[in-house]
């Protein structure tokens, strides 16, 4: 098991420090935990695909630990040459499955793969 620190900052613009992010690398799962602003950035400059990306955690709905789940999301669907078929599974607090249906979902949603919804 692998721990990437890809953001330790908050929500105040910082040149040292990117939003709250972190990637966990097991033996089968790529996952992110927290995707604040900049995720997608920190994600490249660590050499991390993130088209291979299988789970992200979601710890609380401040903006600094949300702010790029969108982002990321639209990537996925958009990155040219990439068509992704396997399963993104979103986890998230409660209240999570309403979040995602109120704000990500009212975008054009994955068309060529599946989105898994959990709350814990």
């Amino acid at each position: 098991m692998k721990l990437t620190i890809l953001g330790s900052g908050s929500c105040v613009p910082s040149l040292k420090r990117s939003s709250p992010s972190n990637f966990l690398q097991t033996s089968n799962k790529k996952i992110i935990v927290d995707f604040g602003a900049g995720t997608l950035h920190q994600l490249l400059k660590a050499n991390i695909d993130y088209k291979e990306i299988d789970c992200v955690f979601i710890t609380h709905f401040h903006n600094d630990h949300i702010g790029e789940l969108h982002a990321f999301l639209n990537a996925l669907n958009n990155t040219p040459n990439f068509n992704r078929k396997k399963e993104l599974t979103l986890v998230g607090p409660i209240g999570f499955k309403n979040f995602y249906k109120k704000i990500i979902n009212s975008k054009p949603r994955p068309n060529t793969f599946k989105i898994k919804i959990k709350e814990t």
